[in-house]
């Protein structure tokens, strides 16, 4: 009686043991039947309905809750299952349930990290820890692709989804899939830019929402949405994220340039200016900020004048912007010259310079700040005909540099009555076409068809005196004009 009860206790835990693995045989033969994003959706529901039923059963059984076969395939239908109610609700244009959702997820990445956590001498071990990654490597690289073709056709919203869909997917695996974050980031960038331009703000900040979700310390991400809603005019919105960016980066000075730039655009020069400091007080040579910033209070300062101009000449609202106008251009000396010492060939900031002494009424210093505008533009164009003579282009910006420098010194002479000093700028003049004309003989020769050039010969002949030379010039210009 008692090997009667052993055979069949015997017999009964085989038979157990057996109808288990049967689960996880009934569970893969089931999934076969689904066919991800493109299959029929009933029949998808309908293969992962009972490849769940059969792998729930194995995974609650003693026998099988530990095999790592099991958990590879409970990983799949549980990713399976998430990848179906997300088609099915974008189908339908629902949202999935969340609550589902998590469930699916959480029983997902437990077995995945079950498989991957598996010690290497269990058997089979390598192989299920390859296979999941391999199958986690493939859906994640499907969503990468996605995004590729979208952003290709400038959907630039879809593939800002599909990149962080990539980058979520092989986070399953503990792969920080850097190029999927960064191409997420550039993608999301490009959709706010359009969206901006459509002026869809808000569906920009949406998207905004579940980028930061996702790359929460992106600084990029932030600066994106400062900017949407700086255009929004949403303030409040603006300096919350502001401030969230200063306390990830206290010291990224672009936040600033950012704020600036945007408050500028948005005539708020008052708040782009504080923004502008704060960048200037972490780089004092920043050159993209003290061109915006200057260029700003330079065209602010011309504004005011002009208010001013339109008022009556006792108006004492007239004095108020004169003198803002002043103090502005003063601050642009004071942030220029330091700068220029240190940038000596920064041709931008140098003409800044010199068109803000000449508001200044500084002849001096706008004269001098002029010459090394017309000197350093000069210079660096012959640095670079060296490397290429046979440039037109820049051939042709050195003979405009010294014609429009020598007109610079007629034109001076002209306001000028001390006669020793007149003669020394008319010489100037004349010494600069000559050298003009010089250049100007060979390069209409190799382009004896560049209307720009002949324009620019007839002028500085006529400058020259050479009357002959100039008709010449004129002549073969109005013919092709």
């Amino acid at each position: 009686m008692k090997k009667i009860s052993l055979l069949v206790a015997v017999l009964f835990v085989g038979a157990s043991l057996f109808a288990q693995k049967l689960n996880v045989t009934n569970a893969h033969n089931a999934l076969k039947n689904y066919v991800p994003i493109i299959g029929n959706t009933q029949t998808n529901r309908k293969a992962l309905k009972e490849a769940k039923e059969a792998i729930d059963l194995a995974a609650v059984n003693s026998e099988t809750a530990s095999a790592l076969d099991m958990h590879r395939y409970r990983a799949i239908i549980y990713f399976s299952l998430i990848e179906s109610s997300t088609v099915e609700a974008g189908i339908s244009k629902t949202q999935p349930d969340e609550s589902l959702i998590k469930e699916y997820e959480a029983k997902m990445k437990e077995s995945i990290d079950f498989v991957l956590s598996a010690p290497n001498d269990i058997k089979k071990s390598k192989t299920e820890k390859q296979e999941v990654k391999d199958f986690v490597n493939a859906k994640s690289q499907i969503a990468f692709n996605m995004g590729l073709e979208s952003f290709n056709t400038r959907n630039y919203e879809q593939a800002t989804q599909l990149f962080i869909g990539a980058y979520e997917i092989s986070k399953y695996i503990n792969d920080e899939n850097a190029i999927a974050k960064d191409n997420a980031i550039l993608s999301f960038r490009r959709a706010c830019d359009t969206l901006t331009e459509q002026s869809k703000f808000d569906e920009a900040n949406k998207l905004g929402d579940v980028m930061l979700e996702y790359t929460p310390k992106s600084i990029e991400v932030i600066i994106s949405l400062v900017n949407v809603n700086l255009q929004k005019k949403d303030m409040a919105a603006s300096e919350k994220l502001l401030n969230m960016a200063t306390n990830i980066d206290s010291t990224n000075k672009q936040l600033f340039l950012v704020l600036g730039t945007s408050l500028m655009e948005i005539k708020q020069p008052e708040k782009a200016s504080e923004a502008f400091i704060k960048a200037l007080k972490l780089d004092p040579n920043y050159s993209d900020v003290i061109y915006q910033y200057c260029t700003m209070l330079f065209n602010w300062s011309i504004e005011l004048r002009n208010t001013a101009s339109d008022l009556k000449i006792n108006d004492p609202i007239a004095k108020d912007l004169e003198k803002k106008a002043n103090k502005n251009l003063n601050t642009n000396i004071q942030i220029l010259e330091p700068y220029i010492k240190s940038n000596p060939n920064d041709t931008i900031a140098i003409e800044i310079a010199w068109r803000t002494f000449s508001f200044l009424s500084n002849d001096v210093k706008h004269y001098e700040y002029k010459d090394k505008w017309f000197f350093v533009r000069d210079s660096l164009v012959s640095n670079k005909l060296i490397l290429d003579i046979n440039n037109s282009s820049i051939n042709f910006l050195k003979l405009k540099i010294l014609s429009d420098w020598s007109k610079d010194f007629k034109v001076r002479a002209e306001d000028i009555d001390v006669d020793e000093v007149k003669a020394d700028l008319i010489a100037k003049s004349k010494e600069i076409n000559k050298s003009t004309s010089d250049l100007l003989n060979k390069y209409v020769e190799r382009n004896p068809n560049d209307k720009s050039a002949l324009e620019v010969g007839w002028i500085v002949y006529d400058m020259l005196e050479d009357e002959v030379k100039s008709a010449a010039l004129k002549k073969q210009w109005e013919a092709l004009k």
